[in-house]
């Protein structure tokens, strides 16, 4: 989404880049850098409401990058949060877009 180096997220010791549909998450949930308690980052994360989606897609793929979020949390006490900087335009309009939208404006190029 940005020349910006891919924001990262660890579940106890394993790392991850976070896609931009996990990255929507947390800044809905108001969770930046850092270092959080499992059940609370979980608590907020799930807090979350899909309604300003758009498109069935958008919530569908946002609620599977919940989940994944979910099972992966499992794997430590902590999630640690390292070069997360959201822009709002960029993350709501990823998430609002759908793949046919996507399609459409890469054949246009």
């Amino acid at each position: 989404m940005t020349d910006t180096p891919q924001p990262q997220i660890y579940y106890g010791s394993l790392q991850q880049p976070l896609h931009p549909n996990a990255q929507y998450l947390l800044m809905q949930a108001e969770i930046g850098n850092g270092t959080y308690q499992t059940a609370e980052f979980m608590q907020k994360i799930n807090a979350v409401s899909l309604d300003g989606i758009t498109s069935s897609e958008g919530q569908r793929d946002v609620r599977n990058a919940r989940t994944f979020m979910q099972s992966f949390s499992a794997l430590g006490s902590t999630i640690k949060i390292e070069g997360f900087e959201p822009n709002r335009e960029k993350l709501e309009s990823f998430v609002n877009t759908t793949f046919a939208e996507m399609r459409t404006a890469l054949q246009q190029k």
